[in-house]
């Protein structure tokens, strides 16, 4: 804890790992991470969207790409791609891969698809 404390003060904190069980409300840092985005890309919180990525950073822009990673998947399995129904001899949890996230403009996310 203290050492993430340390790297919020030095603004370090974006480019660590971040371990969400390792939080006591994982929603909370989600928001902040939101607001933070909002106030550098001069965006409304409301039409910022949260994107997901595999395979590096989320960069659209100004906006702040954390890589996560703690996540648990209960009652199915990510396949690298999208989440698929579990079999019926499979674990009851399996731990989700270490991604990317940043909250985007939606405007930007249209234009992607």
């Amino acid at each position: 804890m203290q050492q993430m404390i340390s790297s919020i003060k030095d603004q370090e904190i974006f480019s660590q790992t971040i371990n969400l069980s390792d939080l006591f409300r994982p929603d909370t840092f989600l928001n902040a991470l939101r607001q933070q985005t909002a106030r550098l890309t001069k965006q409304p919180m409301d039409t910022l969207v949260l994107n997901t990525s595999f395979s590096g950073e989320v960069k659209h822009g100004k906006n702040i790409s954390v890589k996560i990673t703690g996540l648990q998947l209960e009652g199915c399995e990510f396949d690298g791609t999208r989440l698929v129904e579990s079999a019926p001899d499979s674990p009851s949890v399996t731990a989700f891969p270490t991604c990317s996230i940043a909250w985007i403009p939606q405007v930007i996310l249209r234009a992607y698809k």
